[in-house]
């Protein structure tokens, strides 16, 4: 039987893999109903989460908490405003331990797999993380070094804080996760304000698994092990005094070695609790001990806890997340398509001189409204511009989300009655050439039936609907404005101007606005065109040659 206990223990060690232990003072703090973790965690618990997702964050002024709401938030470029759509965005820098010839290491593959591994787990907790940049230790002394979570909880010179020398490499206010090859397991500290102890430590063998990253990412959002402090009752009578202090979490034992390659717990009836209760855990959870490719999920009660310590940043840790910063070699000079094509506000906006000015094209009908010109300047992570239109004042804000993608953030400040309202658009690089053959998608059109254009853009022929053949309105010269191309015809009735405004690489819209010079009404024609991609070459058929038999003698 001693045997028995022995090797179940090893087992156990063996299978345990986080260095995560909450010290006696952490579990204090949760127990102390008074405490400012307690307290903030209550007031967020009386809003329904969807309103907590919108904090942008919590004032505590005066014994007295305040949420700040995202469209209470005046202006551009606010300190924290980290929301990509809906989600809280929150910025990664990997360090990854390489031998000193450049060779080892974490994978760019695997990195990324593992942070997209933890963007699908953290989807329902409303955050997105993005890997801000990457950073190289090369050290062959730290490359085989083997780390120990046991040197990180004693704090001696083997501590991967010391021997990596966190408080000098970590990028100040975003989550600093570092890589290394060999370690004892995978760890993280709880919030605190000790700029030794504000990383992730991950093994990379444990950064390649399916939930151990998202597992310490956890941690470092202020969540304890399922099991936590222990002596969680199965009843739940005390869930707000141990365990891991979240009561929508059953009662678990430690799930090492308790869970089958189906998911299901296999303690028996010999695990119980101090009622004789025999334990039935949730087995799914992202803070159990429960086998790597079972865990998936949070309960909502470790999201609430995750909201209040992205919120409580500032007093737990010291700091709050910023952007990512600018890629110094990003051209954001080019056409930029909102990803929302039926957006009735910005649907685009062209970038030009090198990046130092800006044109916004507004939705209007029938073609976009053009806003004037103006001078882009940078501001640190992100690019800025001012409009003044009379009725209102608009501040622009452009961050990077991508090379082929950014964040454009426009504030209005109405200066009549309407409430000032702040929108979010997410655009794409736009690439297109107006050069070629263009049919209307309507084949029986009374108006416009093709376009072509030459001399790199510069030049059109129009052809409108006639009989027998088309009317050619012969050729004249095609402008570009920004990112509408324009041209004038003046027949003798009238004069026609025509606009054509791209909706994609292969699709355009064009309106022709005709003013008559005798009694005719003026009208606007709009028709949407197709290029043409290839030439349709006929094939003549082939006529088999008769066949002569010889007659019969």
């Amino acid at each position: 039987m001693l045997l028995a206990a022995v090797l179940f223990t090893v087992q156990l060690l063996a299978q345990e893999e986080c260095g995560y232990v909450p010290d006696q003072a952490y579990i204090s703090i949760w127990k102390d109903k008074k405490s400012m973790q307690n307290q903030r965690l209550e007031f967020l618990k009386k809003y329904p989460m969807k309103n907590v997702e919108q904090m942008q964050e919590i004032k505590f002024d005066k014994g007295k908490f305040t949420p700040i709401m995202r469209n209470s938030v005046q202006g551009d470029g606010v300190e924290g405003d980290l929301f990509d759509g809906n989600r809280r965005t929150v910025p990664v820098v990997a360090h990854i331990v390489r031998r000193s010839n450049r060779t080892g290491g974490l994978s760019t593959a695997d990195l990324n797999a593992s942070i997209a591994r933890a963007n699908n787990f953290y989807a329902d907790a409303n955050m997105r993380f993005v890997l801000c940049e990457t950073r190289y230790i090369n050290s062959d002394a730290l490359y085989n070094n083997s780390f120990n979570h046991l040197d990180e909880r004693n704090s001696n010179s083997n501590a991967s804080f010391n021997r990596l020398n966190v408080t000098t490499r970590n990028v100040a206010r975003k989550l600093n996760i570092y890589f290394a090859p060999s370690a004892s397991t995978s760890w993280t500290w709880r919030p605190l304000t000790d700029s030794r102890r504000q990383h992730i430590f991950m093994k990379n063998d444990h950064a390649r698994n399916q939930s151990t990253l998202s597992h310490e990412i956890g941690h470092w959002f202020d969540l304890l092990h399922t099991h936590g402090a222990g002596g969680e009752l199965v009843n739940r009578s005390n869930c707000s005094t141990s365990g891991d202090f979240v009561c929508d979490t059953p009662a678990d034992p430690g799930l090492s070695g308790r869970v089958n390659s189906s998911c299901r717990y296999t303690g028996g009836a010999s695990v119980v609790d101090a009622n004789g209760q025999r334990y039935n855990p949730d087995t799914r959870n992202l803070l159990s001990y429960s086998t790597k490719p079972c865990r998936n999920r949070f309960s909502n009660g470790q999201i609430y806890r995750m909201q209040s310590a992205y919120l409580g940043m500032n007093t737990d840790r010291g700091y709050t997340f910023s952007f990512c910063p600018v890629v110094p070699n990003f051209n954001l000079t080019g056409t930029w398509k909102n990803t929302d094509s039926n957006t009735r506000s910005i649907p685009a906006i062209v970038v030009t001189s090198g990046g130092t000015k800006i044109q916004v094209y507004g939705s209007c009908h029938p073609n976009y409204c053009e806003w004037d010109k103006v001078p882009l300047t940078q501001s640190g992570s992100s690019y800025k511009a001012n409009y003044n239109q009379g009725f209102v004042k608009r501040k622009i804000t452009i961050t990077r989300v991508s090379d082929d993608k950014i964040k454009l953030k426009i504030f209005s400040d109405y200066q009549d009655s309407r409430t000032d309202r702040t929108d979010t658009h997410y655009m794409t690089r736009f690439k297109f050439d107006i050069t070629g053959t263009w049919y209307n998608k309507d084949a029986n059109t009374r108006g416009v039936t093709k376009f072509i254009t030459s001399g790199n853009g510069t030049k059109i022929q129009t052809f409108g609907s006639c009989h027998p053949t088309d009317c050619d309105w012969k050729t004249v010269t095609l402008n570009k404005s920004g990112l509408l191309y324009k041209a004038t015809y003046t027949p003798s009735f009238a004069t026609k101007k025509l606009v054509i405004t791209p909706l994609s690489a292969n699709e355009v819209k064009l309106t022709v606005e005709t003013d008559y010079r005798d009694s005719r009404q003026d009208k606007t024609s709009t028709y949407y065109m197709k290029r043409k991609l290839y030439s349709f070459i006929p094939i003549k058929p082939t006529i088999a040659p008769k066949l002569t038999f010889p007659k019969r003698q």
